[in-house]
């Protein structure tokens, strides 16, 4: 059922263009792809965007995910604590495995298995698509998922989503391109695959491609319905697989999280859990800021689901089947979706896929210059499923750009009045309700325009080839300019803060430091520490003593509750040893806290604290000199530690040695040129000395890499000139 595009109509022959020559589409291609995968693999070692998500995940669960693959290259053995990620995530960790032994265990390592597929994800969806809407359109999709800057940020972090996503596309590939029982099968083994072998998040699926084919009128041979038999017999040889390799000898784990994630994060009991469903299907777009990454490709996405899901069982039936998969694909995702606790941003990437392709098929209709038509549904239950498809098309782009703009009215002195009349006098008691709101009245508009000028009768809309192309122009163009703003404005004040702690760990700590937290694993993957996912299994009730931890990192308050709550004694005695920067939405600082050797009697480890560590105990009790004089012996086994270098200076300016603080101070920022601390103690000193312009400098240097620091903006407003 492919249309390929038409040819022109002076071509020699013997001489076929770029879309019907065999090869030279593909070269093409081939060339976008290429670059995809190069913006994706760039800066492989750098921070996730702080604003990528409302969770800690791009910074702290890639690590968890791919912790047994570390394992399995550091000591041999693939499981060696309570990390058994190898079971509910085996086809990240296995394709990660040999780049760690090719190129040893690091953050750029991690990363890159997702970019190549991410690409080959890219490549299987475009030539699906192109076989059944033609080369032009597979090709515009590669296009535009090349350079998606939300794709591009999920699949150049060490997720399980890539992998996940990787065999939902394989599937649909299968599904595309099938041409009878076989290749149905292999997309009902790769539909079952990607939640069994990449991630349980792809649960949904099966159910997406069985109704797809079910629904479908015109998928088999001579117009029959395609049989569900041979997809079902593919997704039983996969479950069956899984429960071989996986399920049988590893149940109890498996069972464990899956409970854990499916039941008992939510709260409420079953009206809390209705009520929490209903809220993410509804704002769900709007907390992981989806269609605020990508404004124009999902809401021409979730447009064109209401014109096909609400058009009657005969027109279903009449749909191609490829187009019927892809809105299934998003509308059952969607809520199956909303069924997880806080759906984070990255969940969401697996379907952008379809949106994407959606978005793509609308525009390729425009670029063909016919007329639009479209027949309003007749049925009562058409409509209402009309009505709520257009509610939620309306109300996502609706919120994601006009709930963060009325947000910002409460800090303007024009907006004020209006903050105040829809949020303060609480006449609506959330903005996400004023959103509600308005959608309802354009839905209300919508109908009430449709029953005016006659109920079901067609739309048409006239539109020149010309105007088409005009048009998609403009949509391309806008939507590659926003994926061009975005990137940019990450690369250009990217951070290394993460790779830069990692590789100074093993100074500070020493090699028989033994860490736990979230961030533990992350700061692991540029040393050979043992590190701890969180802060033990689920129900752990005695992990620091278990398994002799010696440190703890600390970035959240949900960090400080998980140990003040649990382990009382121990969060009485800790003691931080060091904080370093990092650039997230929930704290400025990673904190590193030393766990007592014996909390009640009991003996917890036997870590003795090294050179740096005693020179941090001795410098709380302003001991200076004698902190100094361990620094100093410090440096001279670990010559290139920068926060060595900055606390030699720290000392030396305590001890009225200026320059040789200043000095010091300047050599650490030559080391580790991002960390705003240093420019700011630099700038306290410049400050001191009277040295106000080169003070000023630092300290905007310091408020520019860390613009939340109330201290940098209060050190430069007594300079009488406030941070940038």
């Amino acid at each position: 059922m492919a249309r390929e595009a038409a040819r022109p109509a002076k071509r020699p022959r013997g001489s076929p263009g770029l879309w019907e020559h065999p090869t030279r589409w593909l070269l093409l291609l081939g060339a976008i792809l290429a670059a995809g995968w190069g913006i994706r693999a760039t800066y492989l070692a750098a921070d996730p965007p702080d604003r990528l998500s409302w969770s800690q995940g791009p910074f702290t669960d890639g690590a968890v995910v791919l912790h047994d693959a570390r394992n399995k290259i550091l000591y041999g053995e693939w499981i060696v604590d309570y990390t058994k990620d190898l079971y509910l995530f085996p086809l990240s960790n296995i394709l990660t495995y040999p780049v760690y032994l090719a190129a040893g265990v690091g953050r750029w390592q991690a990363a890159f298995p997702n970019t190549v597929l991410g690409a080959l994800s890219l490549l299987l969806m475009g030539l699906g698509l192109a076989r059944a809407f033609g080369r032009k359109l597979g090709v515009l999709w590669v296009l535009l998922g090349a350079f998606s800057y939300f794709l591009i940020m999920f699949q150049r972090i060490p997720l399980a989503e890539p992998a996940m996503i990787f065999l939902l596309v394989v599937s649909f590939y299968f599904f595309a391109t099938a041409k009878g029982a076989r290749g149905l099968a292999a997309a009902g083994f790769f539909a079952m695959a990607a939640p069994l072998f990449g991630k349980a998040h792809a649960y949904y699926f099966p159910v997406v491609l069985l109704l797809a084919l079910r629904l479908a009128g015109g998928g088999g041979k001579e117009g029959e319905r395609p049989s569900l038999r041979p997809p079902l017999l593919g997704m039983g040889a996969a479950l069956l697989l899984w429960l071989g390799l996986l399920f049988l000898p590893h149940a109890g784990h498996i069972w464990s999280h899956v409970a854990h994630e499916s039941y008992r994060k939510h709260v409420g009991g079953t009206f809390g859990f209705a009520k929490e469903i209903l809220q993410n299907a509804i704002s769900m777009g709007t907390y992981t800021r989806l269609f605020q990454n990508a404004p124009f490709v999902c809401s021409l996405g979730f447009l064109s689901i209401a014109g096909i899901l609400a058009r009657g069982r005969r027109a279903i039936r009449d749909t191609e089947p490829v187009l019927l998969l892809l809105s299934l694909w998003a509308v059952i995702g969607w809520f199956a979706l909303a069924l997880v606790r806080m759906p984070a941003p990255r969940y969401l990437t697996a379907l952008y896929f379809p949106l994407l392709g959606l978005a793509v098929v609308a525009i390729g209709t425009l670029r063909e210059g016919k007329p639009l038509s479209w027949r309003p549904p007749r049925t009562a239950g058409g409509r209402l499923l009309f009505a709520l498809l257009l509610f939620f098309a309306v109300y996502q782009p609706l919120s994601s750009i006009g709930t963060p703009m009325l947000a910002k009215l409460k800090n303007s002195s024009w907006g004020l009045g209006i903050y105040t009349l829809f949020v303060q006098e609480e006449q609506f008691s959330e903005l996400i309700l004023f959103c509600s709101v308005l959608s309802i009245l354009v839905v209300l508009f919508v109908f009430g325009w449709l029953l005016a000028r006659g109920g079901d009768k067609p739309i048409r809309l006239p539109l020149g080839a010309r105007s088409g192309a005009g048009l998609v122009l403009l949509l391309v163009a806008a939507s590659l300019l926003v994926d061009a703003v975005h990137w940019y404005a990450w690369a250009s004040r990217r951070t290394y803060y993460l790779q830069d702690a990692s590789r100074d760990l093993d100074d500070w700590l020493g090699p028989n430091a033994r860490l736990i937290g979230s961030y533990a694993p992350t700061l692991g993957l540029d040393n050979k520490l043992k590190v701890f996912a969180y802060f033990g299994e689920i129900g752990e009730t005695d992990v620091f003593r278990k398994h002799e931890i010696t440190h703890a990192v600390v970035v959240s308050q949900g960090d400080h509750a998980e140990v003040k709550g649990n382990y009382p004694e121990i969060f009485e005695k800790w003691q931080m040893v060091l904080s370093y920067p990092i650039r997230s939405r929930y704290s400025d600082t990673i904190a590193i806290f030393r766990i007592p050797s014996e909390v009640n009697g009991e003996r917890i480890h036997d870590y003795e604290p090294g050179l740096f560590e005693r020179a941090v105990d001795v410098a709380k009790e302003r001991r200076w000199q004698e902190a100094l004089d361990l620094l100093l012996r410090f440096l001279g086994e670990s010559p290139e530690n920068a926060d060595g270098h900055y606390l030699v200076g720290f000392m030396y300016n305590e001890l009225g040695h200026r320059e040789e603080a200043i000095r010091s101070i300047q050599r650490a920022i030559e080391l580790r040129d991002q960390r705003p601390y240093y420019y700011f103690k630099l700038g306290e000193i410049y400050a001191d000395l009277g040295r106000t312009g080169e003070a000023r400098r630092a300290l905007e240097i310091a408020s520019r890499l860390n613009p939340r620091d109330r201290d940098v903006k209060e050190a430069l407003g007594s300079m009488g000139r406030g941070a940038h």
